[in-house]
């Protein structure tokens, strides 16, 4: 009897097990083949990324249908006391990461070299590395509280498409990287963004109290770190990507260039939106009084 059409009764039907057999193996079996079984073992690891697509999509709702529907006819919270205490956890938080990824990829440095993925390394060091990694995957859903924070407050126009999709793509970014290639190499995205979060929550604690507003005058350069920090990504994921040593899925590869060039326009266009054309109209406005 061929396996791949054999149907079996449950409860009175016919059930296909074939295609029971390949949804299972699309849905868990594949991962664990191509997926490092160190990775494995950790939390909402094993398998496939469902769980942590399904948090996503959750969240898309929440944030863009049942949050600001919920709040439409209700009164804005002021929550200045849960942002700051929220916005100085995330700076301290990130400030463990970017230390650690520091001292396991020698400042960056190692993780311009290429190192492929060795299942037999789990002693002490690879343990703590991949945690790290772990803690840094869970640290991306925290960073969903930023925007339930805006729909409380009912700013919704801060709920933009690059606020979104950014969010949205990093949590399975840091998932498909830590279940497939959990290298040294492929640290350098969780050295950078680690830092630059610890600034950019910084400038978002500093915020909240109106008498510091007059000093955070480089809102404008941090958007450009973001903007480099991207770029900086895709060209590592470049260097990693087409060197076959360092044995990346290609797959993987195409989406992650894909994803960086994608998340890389928005913010571009976000910086000129912004800041470029918001100081051409503020200037043909003044020269229009004088």
């Amino acid at each position: 009897m061929a396996d791949t059409l054999a149907a079996a009764p449950i409860g009175g039907h016919q059930v296909d097990t074939g295609l029971l057999a390949y949804v299972r193996y699309v849905y868990y079996d594949l991962w664990e083949d191509v997926g490092d079984p160190r990775a494995g073992k950790l939390p909402m690891m094993s398998g496939g990324p469902w769980p942590t697509i399904a948090i996503v999509l959750a969240y898309i709702y929440l944030v863009k249908v049942a949050g600001p529907g919920y709040m439409k006819s209700r009164p804005a919270f002021d929550l200045k006391g849960p942002i700051r205490l929220y916005n100085f956890a995330l700076v301290v938080w990130n400030l463990y990461f970017f230390y650690h990824f520091t001292v396991l990829t020698s400042f960056g440095v190692s993780t311009f070299t290429c190192q492929p993925p060795d299942p037999s390394l789990y002693d002490d060091y690879w343990r703590f590395a991949l945690k790290l990694g772990w803690w840094f995957y869970m640290s991306k859903f925290v960073d969903f509280v930023d925007t339930f924070f805006f729909v409380l407050r009912k700013k919704n126009s801060h709920i933009s498409t690059l606020h979104v999709v950014h969010h949205s793509l990093m949590p399975i970014n840091i998932w498909l990287g830590l279940k497939l290639i959990p290298t040294i190499s492929a640290a350098f995205v969780p050295f950078i963004n680690s830092l630059v979060h610890a600034v950019m929550y910084s400038y978002y604690a500093a915020s909240t109290w109106p008498s510091l507003r007059p000093y955070l005058w480089w809102k404008r350069y941090l958007t450009l770190v973001q903007i480099v920090q991207i770029a900086c990504a895709i060209l590592h994921l470049f260097f990693i990507g087409l060197v076959p040593a360092c044995q990346v899925p290609r797959l993987l590869f195409i989406v992650g260039v894909v994803q960086g060039i994608v998340i890389l326009t928005l913010f571009c266009l976000f910086y000129v939106n912004s800041y470029i054309k918001s100081q051409q109209e503020q200037q043909r406005l003044a020269h229009k009084l004088n």
